[in-house]
């Protein structure tokens, strides 16, 4: 017979995993990551963690565009009148 905590244990278990198998597959490596902890986290650090990567992703890619539309700079010169303007 499962004594109290043990059964507390096994519920809080499975509530990590079933929030890990519903992330997108976009956070793979987070889950393994998170997977390997012993003992497992709770639902609650886990959560956290995964609000951490998404907002770490959306960073990265804020600063990939603003790093790729600066490439779109151009400078044009017509009847000596300077114009310039970033995309």
């Amino acid at each position: 017979m499962l004594s109290l905590v043990a059964a507390y244990k096994l519920i809080h278990d499975q509530q990590v995993l079933q929030f890990l198998i519903g992330l997108n597959y976009d956070y793979k490596l987070a889950r393994g990551s998170i997977l390997m902890m012993k003992p497992l986290l709770d639902v609650d650090h886990v959560y956290n963690l995964s609000l951490q990567e998404q907002k770490q992703r959306s960073l990265i890619a804020i600063s990939q565009f603003t790093n790729g539309s600066s490439a779109f700079n151009a400078s044009f010169h017509d009847n000596n009148e300077h114009l310039a303007f970033t995309v």
